[in-house]
Parts: structure tokens; sequence; C-alpha cells
């Protein structure tokens, strides 16, 4: 699994420039936590608010 591009560029656009030390020390859970935070929770308020 990879980082979705949405999520990449949803995480550019709250913490402009930031970049998290998990993504060295635990690369993992940085793929699931930003997917799930950056991608998956924010498009299911998008298609909730439909």
């Amino acid at each position: 699994m990879a980082i979705s591009e949405f999520a990449k560029k949803y995480h550019e656009k709250m913490f402009p420039g930031y970049v998290s030390g998990f993504l060295k020390t635990d690369p993992e859970f940085i793929e699931l936590f930003d997917n799930f935070a950056f991608d998956e929770v924010v498009n299911q308020a998008i298609e909730n608010m439909k």
C-alpha cells in the first residue's frame, strides 16, 4: 500500500511543508493514517454532504 495522491495533496494543503518523523521510523503506520485521515475521512464527509 502507498499513500494516495489525494491524501498527499490534502495533507500538504492542511500542513504545508510538514514531514512526519514517522515516515522514516514507521512508514506502514503513516500510510494507514494518512490514507484514513486525509483521504477516506475527507471523501466520506464530502459524500455525506451530497
